[in-house]
């Protein structure tokens, strides 16, 4: 990639996702290029990430595609599928996307077909996972396609978090019970059951969920703490006094092992 230097990425707008991400920008900004993160939620987190440019999506497309040399889409992106019509005649963009599909990009987002199958210079177009079957991680997923379609190599590390707050809690066990996909959602009342487990054995336990969830799984979940967070950069922060973190296949979970919390995914 001797000719990029600022490079965009635009990810899905779900936590998972996002988190994803922010592990191939970490290995494009150890390669020496300029990585901007584009996803509007998770902005309140930039003194979290200081080696990370994270930027809100703007109306105009043309401002990225005038300002990097190298775009990369996810072609699920509301805001990419909004702005197909400027987005498909760029010559700097790649498409990818982080959800499981296999081999191929969905075509179906885009007016031009061709454009799935046609290369941005040397880059290809495909997903990340290439087999939803597979029994590797997502993290290895995006190594392999940093190095397999970007030519960057993977650091061993996780990206560096900067933490503002000290940890609040001693024994804090944290439980991601839902996801916006009904059907990869463990049972409440599984949830429930351990979570009052863990109470027994000493654990402090605290649930959490999205801001529409709160109410309803604060009847649900009773005498267990239920807590919502309408910042990313609070989450970040509560999420450091973790002991352990057990979530569904879901973004709170996926963070939380970014951050190198040991997580307990229930799939």
């Amino acid at each position: 990639m001797k000719s990029v230097k600022r490079i965009a990425i635009v990810p899905f707008p779900a936590l998972g996702d996002v988190t994803i991400c922010l592990r191939l920008a970490q290995n494009l900004t150890n390669s020496g290029y300029e990585v901007t993160l584009f996803a509007n939620f998770i902005t309140s987190a930039t003194l979290n990430f200081p080696w990370l440019t994270l930027g809100s999506l703007p109306n105009d497309p043309d401002i990225l595609m005038s300002t990097y040399d190298l775009i990369l889409l996810d072609v699920l992106s509301p805001w990419v599928k909004k702005h197909l019509v400027d987005l498909e005649v760029s010559k700097n963009i790649l498409l990818f996307t982080s959800k499981n599909y296999s081999k191929k990009l969905p075509t179906k987002t885009f007016s031009n077909k061709d454009i799935i199958s046609q290369s941005s210079g040397s880059f290809n177009n495909r997903p990340l996972c290439l087999d939803k079957n597979s029994t590797k991680s997502m993290i290895d997923w995006v190594d392999e396609y940093g190095l397999e379609v970007l030519g960057v190599k993977a650091d061993s590390s996780l990206p560096a978090v900067t933490f503002h707050q000290p940890k609040q809690f001693k024994n804090l066990v944290v439980i991601f019970p839902t996801t916006p996909n009904p059907k990869k959602n463990f049972s409440i009342k599984g949830f429930n059951k351990l979570a009052k487990q863990l109470v027994s054995m000493g654990f402090q336990v605290e649930v959490i969920v999205m801001p529409h969830e709160k109410e309803l799984l604060e009847d649900k979940f009773g005498t267990i703490n239920v807590k919502t967070f309408q910042e990313i950069a609070h989450l970040i922060e509560y999420l450091r006094s973790a002991k352990v973190v057990i979530s569904n296949d879901s973004g709170g979970g996926h963070l939380a092992a970014m951050l190198g919390i040991p997580t307990i995914t229930i799939t």
